[in-house]
């Protein structure tokens, strides 16, 4: 995956590039040092520059948008703003999405239904918090996917939402575990008005392990 002009403003695109760090405050994942927080930042935010760079040359490193297809009774219009927003996003990553019916309206209840299911992504769910923080973030995407809704997640946060805050959630939530179970996320992606960055949970885990 690479980074695209989206028509959204100017993208940036960092794949896999986390803080594994201060989650929760103060508190500093054990075996991680400061210096590797701060070299990993300054790798991070000098990587989303240069791919900006690229995009606002007019050169796109992503080769074909995605297309999108729509059960039978769901339409563009069903969406709410937020969801066509990760929709726009998805595509112009170049993921094929498909749009399904929510379960209730199959007769099936009691069954969460995500909003996307993406080729490469599996279920995808869309997420734009009311008060965005680090570790409200990491818990609601925990719910997502320990509830089967999703196999990775869309954060869509406000300009005030730092790279930093991005880094130190998404650390946050691959490092999540259930009865001995670590949560099953494949990749986290956050939308910032045309920005986007996203984190391949390899890549992090390598991070973490360091």
């Amino acid at each position: 995956m690479a980074a695209m002009e989206m028509g959204m403003g100017d993208a940036a695109f960092a794949s896999g590039i986390a803080i594994p760090a201060a989650i929760g405050g103060s508190k500093v994942v054990a075996g991680v040092s400061d210096d590797l927080v701060k070299r990993a930042a300054q790798a991070a935010d000098d990587l989303a520059r240069e791919i900006e760079g690229i995009t606002q040359g007019g050169t796109a490193l992503v080769t074909r948008a995605g297309n999108a297809t729509f059960e039978v009774g769901k339409a563009m219009d069903d969406l709410s703003a937020t969801e066509q927003q990760g929709l726009r996003i998805l595509l112009a990553l170049g993921y094929d999405v498909h749009v399904p019916l929510e379960a209730s309206k199959r007769g099936v209840s009691g069954m969460p239904t995500s909003e996307f299911v993406v080729e490469g992504l599996g279920r995808v769910d869309v997420y734009a918090p009311e008060k965005p923080s680090v570790i409200a973030i990491a818990r609601e995407v925990e719910a997502k996917v320990f509830s089967g809704q999703a196999d990775s997640v869309v954060v869509v946060v406000p300009v005030g939402f730092s790279n930093f805050d991005m880094y130190k959630a998404a650390a946050a939530a691959f490092m999540k575990v259930r009865q001995g179970r670590q949560i099953p996320l494949d990749r986290l992606i956050f939308s910032q008005r045309g920005r986007v960055v996203q984190f391949d949970r390899m890549v992090v885990e390598n991070l973490l392990r360091r």
